[in-house]
């Protein structure tokens, strides 16, 4: 397999990919893995500012959110020596193309949640 590593983040084009060429950041290694029954969904990423970020939880209000957030950023923080105010997780409100991912989508019908709220940690 070919591979041309770029600042894409890694999603569903690429897990679900039947070419021979990869062209995220994951540089082959999730490369058509979701075509192979029974794999799991590698972490969803996205990038903020050049930095990298993964999907770490949902919730269904900003406070639960917000909390998640602070807790996951401490934690990070403590454990790579980082001054405390490094943003190091954030949360956002999911966007109408997030609301079409799979976990996103189950996550809305479990309890009938009428909102998603995403919290992301920084990947080292």
């Amino acid at each position: 397999m070919d591979m041309t590593l770029t600042t894409t983040t890694c999603a569903a084009n690429c897990w679900l990919a039947k070419e021979d060429v990869c062209r995220c950041m994951c540089g082959g290694s999730n490369h058509g893995v979701l075509l192979v029954d029974g794999a799991e969904q590698p972490a969803r990423t996205r990038s903020i500012q050049g930095r990298v970020f993964e999907l770490m939880a949902l919730h269904n209000n900003w406070l639960d959110a917000r909390k998640d957030a602070n807790t996951t950023s401490k934690a990070f923080n403590e454990e790579h020596n980082l001054r405390w105010f490094a943003e190091s997780a954030v949360m956002q409100h999911a966007t109408k193309s997030q609301q079409k991912w799979p976990e996103v989508q189950n996550f809305l019908a479990e309890e009938s949640n009428l909102d998603a709220y995403l919290v992301w940690r920084k990947v080292w």
